[in-house]
């Protein structure tokens, strides 16, 4: 059975000319060698690159482009006369071999095209095409409230946020990580917008559970900090400030050896030293 978060197809088209962009044209009586959409200049005949006389670098542009030109002729036999780097079957393999959720909404919120990914982990709402996003994925007859999709369409910008992931009945199962991209057509008005959705239900759950050890260890009564190996505090508990007479904003910016006179940067490097070999140190 598919899996989505927690539980454990698409786009503009290319032109055809990204195979034989690589195809370097070069003439060999004059000083500018070129490849389609730029040149390459060469200045003397003095020229060298990594020791290279321009003589060679010319033979060696030449058998580039007869290699890439074989690759093409071979490409075109093999798909009846078009390159395997082009058409509509590329881009959809390239759409559905992203192991994250990949969704194109138009201004509506419609859902125009997915990938294999959202397919599997939104199963339950198929066919996902033809349906409002908040409707499939979140089971809302409303758009959420502070939608990175809209946002990014409002202000024609990226956006991003962590939202929760639901399963068919409503329930939230898990986080996930939303960047949206908003579509515009050749005149810069958005017509749309692309969901690159990531599950972080796992990296979420461990925030959760630091958040919640912090919290213990804050209101325990013993003296608890953290230390880099620059000797700088990086956490203090309620009883370190305490028991010390600093603000914790104060120990943040501070050093062991600022509030402890014992303690010097040559002794510190040693006892971190020592502190890698051991995991631990009672103090």
């Amino acid at each position: 059975m598919p899996r989505g978060p927690g539980t454990r197809r698409g786009g503009d088209r290319f032109n055809g000319r990204q195979a034989s962009i690589l195809n370097f044209l070069y003439k060999p009586s004059d000083e500018t060698y070129g490849c389609e959409g730029g040149a390459f200049l060469f200045p003397s005949r003095e020229y060298e690159d990594d020791g290279k006389p321009k003589e060679k670098l010319v033979r060696e542009l030449d058998a580039l482009r007869r290699k890439i030109a074989a690759l093409e002729a071979a490409g075109r036999g093999r798909t009846g006369g078009e390159s395997p780097y082009g058409g509509e079957k590329f881009l959809d393999n390239v759409f559905d071999c992203i192991q994250d959720s990949i969704s194109v909404l138009d201004k509506d919120l419609n859902i125009i095209r997915v990938n294999r990914t959202c397919e599997k982990w939104y199963h339950h709402a198929m066919p996902l095409p033809g349906k409002k996003c908040h409707e499939a994925y979140h089971g809302r007859s409303k758009p959420c409230e502070g939608c990175p999709s809209r946002r990014a369409m409002e202000q024609k910008s990226a956006q991003s946020g962590i939202v929760p992931f639901h399963d068919r009945d409503g329930r939230q199962r898990g986080w996930v990580e939303l960047y949206a991209f908003p579509l515009k057509d050749d005149r810069g008005d958005v017509i749309g917008v692309i969901e690159h959705v990531r599950d972080v239900t796992a990296r979420r759950r461990v925030e959760e559970d630091l958040q919640l050890m912090r919290q213990m260890i804050d209101q325990t009564q013993d003296e608890a900090s953290l230390a880099g190996p620059d000797g700088r505090f990086y956490y203090v508990n309620d009883a370190k400030c305490r028991s010390l007479g600093y603000s914790r904003e104060e120990l943040l910016s501070s050093y062991i050896w600022d509030v402890d006179p014992d303690m010097t940067k040559e002794r510190w490097r040693a006892e971190w030293e020592g502190l890698k070999k051991r995991g631990f140190q009672k103090v």
